[in-house]
């Protein structure tokens, strides 16, 4: 778990920013994807939370669609014919 006291935080001038990034986060205004997969035993891999994110919300062909492109790794295009479909959030 990330610690935002650990001083190798600030090596580099960032306390501020994680700081307020990890503020957002615990707002549920961000969810991280950290790139090289070191998130995926929080979130998940791209496709399930691609899947997580629509299950209950996008039905039917338009689910049947989305989960074509994430069976053949095209997760940008499935993630975003989700936010087409369900819009954006509002807080």
């Amino acid at each position: 778990m990330l610690d935002i006291n650990d001083p190798k935080i600030n090596l580099f001038g960032n306390f501020d920013i994680i700081r307020e990034l990890s503020m957002l986060i615990k707002r549920n205004r961000i969810i991280p994807f950290v790139g090289a997969g070191m998130s995926i035993y929080i979130y998940g891999s791209w496709g399930s939370s691609i899947e997580r994110i629509m299950d209950g919300h996008i039905f039917g062909k338009n689910a049947k669609n989305i989960k074509e492109l994430i069976n053949v790794g095209r997760y940008e295009t499935a993630a975003q014919r989700v936010y087409d479909l369900m819009g954006k959030t509002s807080y």
